[in-house]
C-alpha cells in the first residue's frame, strides 16, 4: 500500500498527527481530511471516495457508534476502524457486532498499518463477490429471458432446465417438464434420420451438433426451429448431460422476407431516382448502375452502360485523375462529397454533387465504391439569384441608412447653425450693450464681472454649436480654435500637423471633420485621460488621410459598443464619416491609448453637396 484516502474522526489535534505519524513511517502518501462534527462526517462521507475511515470513539455531539451507523444507511462499503484511548473490551466488542472491521487502542498504534491493509482487502474481497455474485444473476436473468429456448437434460435425458424462451416457443411452462424425460415432452425429428442416432449421438463423439429439426410438442404442435445440442460434461455440482439450444426459424423466415422486402423497395427506389447512382469495383469497372445513370453514360458517350465496363479506360484525363484520387481515399475509408462540371454544347454548364462512399464486404473489407450523382444546377442558379437580391437589399439598406444618417446630421448642423446666430446676434448683443450700459452707469464692479463671464459662457456655447471662425475662415482655422482652448484646460498636450495649406473645403464637409474631431478630443481628455495626444491632416490628391493618436489608458472596442450610452460618441463619428462614403477605423486596447484612422475621399464641391444633402 503506497497511498490511502482516509477520513479521519478525530477531535484531537496531537491524536491525528499521531495517527498521520504511523503512517508515515511505513511511507505511506496519506491523503486525509479530518472531521469532528456530525454534519461534516455526512457531509464527507458522499462528497469524496474514501479507502478508510478512522474514528474516536467519543466526539464531540457524537460517538463513533454513531459515526458507524450513519455510514451503513448510506450502503457504502469502506473499512471503519474504531481507534480510542478509553474503550473497553465490553465496547470494542459493541463496535464489532455494529460491523467496525477492528478496533485499536491509541497508546498501541503499532498495528495499525496491518489492521489498515487488512480491512481494505477484506472490503476489496468483498466488493469482488458482490460483483461475480451479481454476474451470476445477471448472467442467469439473461439466459432465463432470452428468446431461445434453453433445456438441459442429463445422461438419462431427464429434463432439468427450462427457460421462458422454451416456454414461449413450445407453450409449455418448466414445471410441466422439468422431471420428466425429453421424449414424453418433445419428440424431435431429424429429418429423414432416426432420432435416437442423430444428433445426441454424434453429440458423444464432437462437442456440438447443429442443424434445422422440426420438433412436436405433447399438443401435437410443430414447430420448426434450428437446434444446437452441446455435451455437458459436468463439474463440481452440475449434472453432466446436454444443452439444446432452440432458435424458432419461423421468427427468421420472417425477418428474411421482410428484409427481401425492404430490399425491393431500395432497388425500386434507387431505380427510379433522379439522381445517377453507380458503383465500381476496386479496378474502375461498373458493377451496377441505375436507369438515372445509363441516360447520362447514353449522353456522354453514345451507348448504354453494361456491367463490366472500365470507366477508366472509357475516360479522358482529367476524369482518370479524379476516379484515381477517389480510389485513394476511399481505400482510407474516407466518405465525401465534391462537385462536378461538366460542360455540354447544347445546354448551360451543369453542376452536379457528387457523393462517394466506400463498398464493404462480408469481413468488412473494402470491394468498390458507390457514387451518387446529383443534379444541382438549378439550385445552385436559383443560390446565385438569393445571393445577388440579397446582396441589393442589402446594399440599399445601408444606402438609406446612410441618407437617414447625413439627413439627421444636416439637420443637427442647421439647427446648430441657427441656435448660433440667435446667441451670437439676439442675446450676445444684448448682453454687449446691457454691459455698456452698466459701465457708464458705474455699476457695481462684481456685477459687471458677472456679465463678462455670461458673455464669455455665451460665447463657448456659441462656438460648441457653431464655430464662426469655421465658417468664416475653414476647417483649419476652426480646429486650432478648438486646439487653443482645450489646451488651455492644462490637462493634455496636443500636437497638431496638416499640410491643406489653408485650403477651403466643401462646407458641410468641414463641419463633419470639426464634429469628429472635436468628439475624439473630447474623449480622449474626458475618458481617455491621455496627456498627449496627436491630430495630422494629410491631404492626398483625391482623399484625405486623418489620425487622431493619444496615449490615454485605452478601452474595450466590443464592451463599449454593447453599452449603447457609453458609444454613442463612436457611433455618431463612425455615421458621419461613412455618410461622406469615408472609412473609419479604431485600434484600441485597454491599457494601450488609441488610434483613429479616416480616410475621406475628395470629391467635386457639386459631387459633395449632392452627397450629403
Amino acid at each position: 500500500m503506497q497511498s490511502l484516502r482516509l477520513l479521519l474522526l478525530e477531535d484531537s489535534p496531537d491524536d491525528e498527527h499521531l495517527i498521520l505519524k504511523t503512517f508515515a513511517r511505513e511511507n505511506i502518501e496519506v491523503i486525509h481530511t479530518c472531521i469532528d462534527t456530525r454534519n461534516g462526517y455526512s457531509q464527507a462521507l458522499t462528497k469524496n471516495q474514501w479507502d478508510i475511515i478512522i474514528s474516536d470513539y467519543k466526539l464531540p455531539g457524537f460517538s463513533g457508534i454513531e459515526a458507524l451507523d450513519t455510514l451503513k444507511a448510506t450502503g457504502l462499503d469502506i473499512p471503519f476502524i474504531m481507534v480510542s484511548g478509553t474503550i473497553g473490551e465490553v465496547t470494542a466488542v459493541e463496535a464489532m457486532r455494529a460491523g467496525a472491521d477492528d478496533y485499536l487502542m491509541k497508546d498501541n498504534l503499532n498495528r495499525l498499518v496491518p489492521v489498515v491493509e487488512r480491512a481494505i482487502r477484506e472490503a476489496a474481497n468483498r466488493r469482488e463477490k458482490r460483483q461475480a455474485e451479481q454476474e451470476i444473476h445477471y448472467q442467469a436473468y439473461l439466459l432465463d429471458n432470452l428468446d431461445e429456448g434453453i433445456i438441459s437434460i442429463d445422461k438419462q435425458f431427464v429434463v432439468k432446465t427450462w427457460n421462458q424462451g422454451a416456454e414461449k416457443i413450445f407453450g409449455l411452462t418448466a414445471t410441466e417438464c422439468t422431471g420428466r424425460k425429453l421424449t414424453e415432452v418433445l419428440d424431435i425429428i431429424f429429418y429423414g434420420h432416426d432420432p435416437q442416432k442423430e444428433g445426441f449421438a454424434v453429440v458423444q463423439q464432437v462437442p456440438t451438433w447443429k442443424g434445422e429439426v422440426s420438433i412436436i410438442t405433447r399438443n401435437r404442435r410443430q414447430h420448426s426451429v434450428f437446434l444446437t445440442i452441446g455435451r455437458l460434461d459436468g463439474f463440481e455440482n452440475f449434472h453432466q448431460g446436454f444443452i439444446l439450444i432452440c432458435k424458432d426459424i419461423e421468427e427468421i423466415a420472417q425477418a428474411q422476407h421482410k428484409l427481401i422486402r425492404s430490399q425491393a423497395y431500395i432497388i425500386s427506389a434507387v431505380e427510379n431516382t433522379a439522381d445517377a447512382i453507380f458503383a465500381l469495383n476496386l479496378q474502375h469497372e461498373l458493377i451496377y448502375f441505375n436507369s438515372a445513370y445509363n441516360q447520362d453514360f447514353r449522353a456522354t458517350f453514345g451507348k448504354d452502360a453494361s456491367t463490366g465496363l472500365n470507366l477508366i479506360e472509357l475516360s479522358g484525363e482529367k476524369t482518370r485523375q479524379i476516379l484515381e484520387a477517389n480510389l485513394q481515399r476511399v481505400l482510407r475509408g474516407e466518405k465525401f462529397a465534391y462537385e462536378h462540371f461538366v460542360s455540354r454544347p447544347d445546354r448551360e454548364q451543369l453542376t452536379f454533387e457528387v457523393s462517394v462512399s466506400p463498398i464493404y464486404g462480408l469481413e468488412r473489407e473494402i470491394i468498390g465504391i458507390t457514387y451518387l450523382h446529383r443534379d444541382i444546377s438549378e439550385k445552385r442558379r436559383v443560390a446565385r439569384q438569393v445571393q445577388q437580391l440579397q446582396s441589393e437589399i442589402l446594399d440599399n439598406k445601408l444606402r438609406e441608412q446612410r441618407i437617414q444618417a447625413a439627413a439627421l446630421l444636416q439637420g443637427q448642423e442647421q439647427e446648430r447653425t441657427r441656435l448660433a446666430r440667435e446667441l451670437h446676434d439676439g442675446l450676445g448683443q444684448m448682453l454687449n450693450v446691457l454691459k455698456l450700459n452698466l459701465f457708464q452707469q458705474h455699476a457695481v464692479p462684481a456685477l459687471l464681472r458677472s456679465i463678462d463671464e455670461v458673455i464669455t459662457e455665451v460665447k463657448l456655447i456659441n462656438n460648441n454649436l457653431m464655430p464662426l471662425v469655421l465658417q468664416d475662415f475653414g476647417l483649419e482655422a476652426g480646429l486650432q480654435q478648438m486646439i487653443n482652448q482645450m489646451q488651455s484646460s492644462g490637462k493634455a498636450e496636443i500636437y497638431y500637423f496638416s499640410n491643406l495649406k489653408q485650403e477651403r473645403l466643401e462646407g458641410k464637409l468641414e463641419v463633419s471633420i470639426y464634429r469628429v474631431l472635436q468628439e475624439a478630443l473630447t474623449n480622449a481628455l474626458k475618458y481617455a485621460n491621455a496627456g498627449h495626444i496627436s491630430i495630422q491632416l494629410t491631404r492626398q490628391p483625391d482623399s484625405l488621410l486623418i489620425m487622431v493618436e493619444d496615449d490615454g489608458q485605452g478601452f474595450d472596442l466590443a464592451e463599449v459598443g454593447q453599452k449603447q450610452e457609453k458609444g454613442y460618441g463612436l457611433l455618431n463619428m463612425r455615421f458621419r464619416i461613412e455618410a461622406l462614403n469615408g472609412r473609419f477605423h479604431i485600434d484600441t486596447r485597454p491599457g494601450r491609448g488609441c488610434v483613429i484612422n479616416i480616410i475621406l475621399p475628395l470629391i467635386s464641391s457639386r459631387a459633395t453637396e449632392q452627397l450629403i444633402s
